[in-house]
């Protein structure tokens, strides 16, 4: 698998702008009944209930407008900011499981993201602003 998060940008708030996305958790869960994606916590407590936890990740920080890649397939983690590609393992850590091998089972997942409520991009009231994000993709690990 292949985790990409975008720390998001939002001009109307110096503070994150300055400091960015900090303190994000991603679980991942095995979802074998087809448990659609929480968007709140009553839907959230239901899929914690009835789906088994794989993994956490901990992100501690993601400047403002950055995107961040945890790459299961080549096993590194980098931070695209501002035209650059560097490291960023350092700021991504296993809270349950283990973040490499980052793979697919036969059972069907979903990942939920918890955003620090104070420290990500989510007014999107303004066309300025851009939430933050996460997209979850998966390859094939052998060729058929």
């Amino acid at each position: 698998m292949r985790m990409t998060l975008f720390a998001g940008t939002n001009p109307l708030d110096p503070t994150f702008q300055k400091f960015g996305m900090r303190n994000a958790v991603v679980r991942i869960w095995e979802n074998p009944t087809g448990i659609i994606v929480p968007t709140d916590p009553v839907s959230y407590d239901v899929l914690a209930a009835g789906a088994t936890l794989c993994a956490e990740v901990g992100i501690t920080w993601m400047p403002a407008g950055s995107e961040l890649v945890i790459d299961g397939v080549s096993g590194r983690v980098w931070l695209k900011c501002n035209g650059r590609c560097v490291d960023h393992s350092s700021r991504v850590f296993p809270i349950t499981g283990s973040i490499f091998p980052l793979v697919t089972r036969c059972v069907p997942l979903v990942a939920t993201v918890e955003w620090d409520p104070i420290n990500y991009a989510g007014d999107c009231t303004s066309p300025a602003v851009f939430p933050s994000s996460m997209k979850l993709e998966s390859f094939l690990r052998f060729r058929l």
